[in-house]
């Protein structure tokens, strides 16, 4: 899951000027679609060399799994003091990964 641990960023929906997903979102939705989905989204999700953008893919598609310890495993992106880059539309920023966790369980991504 080498991707996970590259990304730099995190994105939802479409971005950039061709209004396309982030490519490791494709590769989430891909993963959400195996038998064993779950238990590859929680090695990443506890892969020490993931990410925090990987991390945060990791957990997003976990919530869209409607995971039910979601908040529990969330809880080391939740005390997170880091900034991650984040893209809405052609807008690049930098948000802190608790932030984007909390929405994340919060259903807002």
């Amino acid at each position: 899951m080498e991707e996970f641990h590259r990304e730099g960023s995190f994105s939802i929906g479409g971005v950039g000027f061709a209004g396309r997903p982030a490519a490791l979102e494709v590769r989430t939705r891909e993963i959400l679609g195996q038998g064993d989905a779950e238990a590859v989204l929680l090695s990443v999700l506890n892969d020490g060399a993931s990410s925090k953008a990987g991390q945060l893919y990791a957990l997003w598609g976990l919530h869209q799994m409607k995971y039910p310890g979601l908040e529990a495993v969330a809880q080391p992106l939740l005390a997170s003091k880091e900034d991650v880059g984040t893209m809405s539309g052609c807008l690049m920023r930098s948000q802190k990964v608790a932030e984007i966790a909390k929405q994340i369980i919060q259903k807002e991504y």
